[in-house]
């Protein structure tokens, strides 16, 4: 699995789409930059450019704790996540998606 980093696109319709190489997406997303974080195979059948940020999992954590300190995650009862919590978040997203 390649954890990777992407920007929704614009369409010319004014709307938003994902990109058509993003296999699984749509999380951890960081209000500052406007990315998203996606899980895609080792190998893909589709061009995936050059220039997306790829994370392995404790970069991706490291990420994850810096936008929780500016937003913080919310568990299921809405209450603050612990930053225990936000790196086991990141793990069972990890393997769920392994």
């Amino acid at each position: 699995m390649r954890i990777v980093e992407y920007k929704l696109h614009a369409n010319h319709d004014g709307t938003e789409s994902t990109p058509y190489w993003v296999e699984t997406g749509g999380v951890f997303y960081n209000p500052d930059n406007y990315t998203y974080i996606s899980a895609n195979s080792d190998v893909s059948e589709f061009y995936v450019p050059d220039s997306v940020v790829l994370y392995d999992i404790p970069e991706l954590k490291a990420r994850q704790l810096a936008i929780h300190a500016k937003y913080p995650m919310m568990s299921r009862a809405g209450v603050a996540m612990t930053n225990e919590e936000v790196e086991a978040h990141v793990d069972e997203w990890v393997t769920a998606n392994s």
